[in-house]
């Protein structure tokens, strides 16, 4: 098991992306530990949660990557809430691309801070299921 460092540089709150140093695919293992930090200048005032995608007709097998045995869900580890952390169940489910949600607020403040709690990205994951 291993650390991943995601660190968020970027954002546009108009097409509700974020921008990450590692490009657009992160790639772990089964049991490794996601840490992601927000870098100062993103746009991205704080990361309110963390969470399971909702399956929808876009990706529709996608299940919760941090629940299960060896997980552990992601949680902020500062009070700014720029920094969290959670680690990726050792679960014989996962599939190799997982999806998950990040719910976040942009500096300046707008509509969707103000009234839906944040905008949401759905980022993936690569795993290497160690098959």
């Amino acid at each position: 098991m291993g650390d991943v460092k995601i660190i968020i540089t970027g954002s546009n709150r108009v097409e509700k992306t974020l921008t990450y140093d590692v490009g657009p695919d992160v790639n772990a293992a089964a049991g490794d530990q996601i840490k992601w930090v927000v870098e100062a200048g993103s746009g991205v005032a704080a990361i309110t949660k963390i969470t399971q995608y909702q399956s929808s007709a876009k990706h529709p097998s996608s299940m919760d990557l941090f629940a299960g045995p060896g997980g552990k869900e992601p949680a902020s580890t500062n009070a700014e809430k720029t920094e969290w952390e959670g680690t990726l169940s050792t679960s014989d489910k996962l599939l190799e691309v997982e999806w998950y949600s990040i719910t976040w607020t942009s500096v300046g403040g707008g509509w969707h801070n103000q009234n839906v709690g944040g905008i949401v990205t759905d980022p993936k994951i690569k795993i290497s299921l160690g098959q």
